[in-house]
Order: C-alpha cells, then sequence, then structure tokens
C-alpha cells in the first residue's frame, strides 16, 4: 500500500480540475457510495491492485498484508488517494457517509472474481 498525491490542481472561477494519477495501466472505474459505520472490503487480491479516491466523507482504511502480517491504519477523507496493492486485505470503514472512486488494474470477471478471504 502506499498513499499518493493528486498532480496537479488548478482552480479558478469556473471551479477546479485536478489529475489524481498517470501512468499506470487501469482496466476499470468503480464508484462506491457507503453509508455511515459500514465496512467494505476484509478480502485481498492476488492480481488486482487498486487505487482509491476518496470524493465524499471519511474511512477509517485498514490494511494488512497478507504476506509479511504488517499492518497500517489511517483515516482517509475528501480528497485523500491511496493504492492498495495485491496480497493487501483491506477494510474500509465509513466514519460518515462517504463516496469514493476506484481503479482496477484487473477487470472484474464474475468467473475469476480475484477475491480472497
Amino acid at each position: 500500500m502506499k498513499h499518493t498525491k493528486p498532480y496537479f490542481r488548478f482552480d479558478d472561477e469556473r471551479g477546479f480540475l485536478i489529475e489524481i494519477i498517470k501512468g499506470d495501466a487501469w482496466k476499470q472505474l468503480s464508484h462506491s457510495s457507503t453509508r455511515k459505520g459500514t465496512t467494505r472490503g476484509g478480502h485481498y487480491h492476488k492480481i488486482t491492485k487498486e487505487f482509491f479516491y476518496v470524493i465524499k466523507g471519511s474511512a477509517e482504511v485498514k490494511i494488512k498484508s497478507a504476506k509479511t502480517g504488517k499492518e497500517e491504519t489511517f483515516i482517509a477523507k475528501k480528497g485523500d488517494c491511496f493504492i492498495v496493492d495485491p496480497y493487501d486485505f483491506h477494510w474500509l470503514t465509513a466514519i460518515e457517509d462517504a463516496e469514493w472512486v476506484v481503479l482496477l488494474s484487473k477487470e472484474y470477471d464474475e468467473n475469476d472474481k480475484d477475491i480472497y478471504k
């Protein structure tokens, strides 16, 4: 897992433009809405890498490596972004109603879910 920051931000009277991530080959974009107190995740992927960008609210994020057992817990709030690498268990618990987008390096396939509990 690695914390990352948007690459560029431009503001003017119209609003803003944020370049969030560059350079990786992403296959799918998902948008998730999560109610306060709800936990998502609780799994890891052997192949899929995930990039999260919080667009509303906040969540407690817990990451635990399935390989090393190393754990990290932090609060992700609006504008924060982070990457979950393969073999990292991940849990996101909404502290308040929250929304985030997730870029996946592998397209979700019902026949090959790449989700391990």
